[in-house]
């Protein structure tokens, strides 16, 4: 251990004993070894060991948090009371993530665009305000996840421009080529077969159609924080790959608001 982390420790005790032994005992009307002077240190010694324990501490690793098994399957599909608290804490933390994968869409005028897993909703209303004319829509697995959307945008279903339904990315019911645009973020990592709803995604995109993928990267510290059951990460590079044996031909991988966000056309 260093000087410097000991410096405080002796800042407290070399004048704390000095004016302990040598100036309160001693005037003391019970000086000498007695209770005082063993309890006086004792107390020092105390404060040191809590000091030293508290310095090791401090410099070990911490350890990762580990979402719990139960709040990892409702990430994956939100159901009941917990899962609708779920999606609004989801809501503030994948903010940044939202807005930053519906810019790289780039989304036009009058484009169709698919959302895959759609959740609160909120990026619903992003992708319909890009641009003028845009229809949304939407496939989410979670039941109680469509119901909140619907209720949160139900301006834009009823006038047409978005439309939300409970399903599965790697079959939808779409006609081929009727998306002009397509997009999934934290998404990646709840796919049982990824290449199957690619593939899919691939179908339902019109020729030189768009998807935004965004999603975290593996790394040690966020695979230790998940449980691998419900959770499977990719790296970047691993994630190109994907998509390029998937049909999409120009793949782009870029980092922004602490995701990974990936372009394919």
């Amino acid at each position: 251990m260093s000087l410097r982390l000991l410096a405080p420790l002796a800042a407290f005790v070399v004048p704390t004993t000095a004016i302990g032994y040598g100036i309160v005992i001693p005037r003391s009307c019970i000086a000498g070894v007695n209770a005082l002077t063993i309890g006086f240190a004792t107390t020092l010694l105390g404060a040191c060991v809590t000091y030293l324990a508290g310095v090791r501490a401090a410099r070990r690793p911490p350890r990762a948090f580990r979402r719990p098994a139960f709040i990892a399957r409702q990430s994956s599909r939100p159901t009941g009371l917990v899962g609708r608290i779920l999606g609004a804490i989801m809501a503030r933390e994948t903010g940044a993530a939202n807005r930053a994968a519906v810019r790289a869409l780039a989304v036009a005028p009058n484009d169709r665009v698919l959302e895959v897993g759609y959740g609160h909703g909120r990026t619903v209303e992003l992708l319909a305000d890009a641009a003028p004319g845009v229809v949304v829509d939407g496939v989410d697995r979670s039941h109680d996840m469509v119901r909140a959307a619907r209720r949160r945008v139900r301006r834009l279903v009823a006038e047409g421009r978005a439309f939300l339904r409970a399903g599965d990315s790697a079959r939808l019911p779409h006609p081929d080529g009727w998306f002009d645009k397509a997009l999934a973020v934290h998404t990646l990592y709840f796919w049982e077969v990824p290449e199957a709803h690619l593939r899919e995604l691939r179908r339902v995109l019109a020729p030189r159609g768009a998807l935004v993928l965004g999603f975290t990267e593996r790394t040690d510290a966020v695979a230790a924080a998940f449980p691998a059951e419900t959770y499977r990460f990719y790296s970047a590079d691993e994630v190109g790959a994907l998509l390029r044996k998937a049909g999409f031909s120009d793949v782009s991988l870029e980092h922004a608001a602490g995701i990974v966000i990936a372009r394919a056309t």
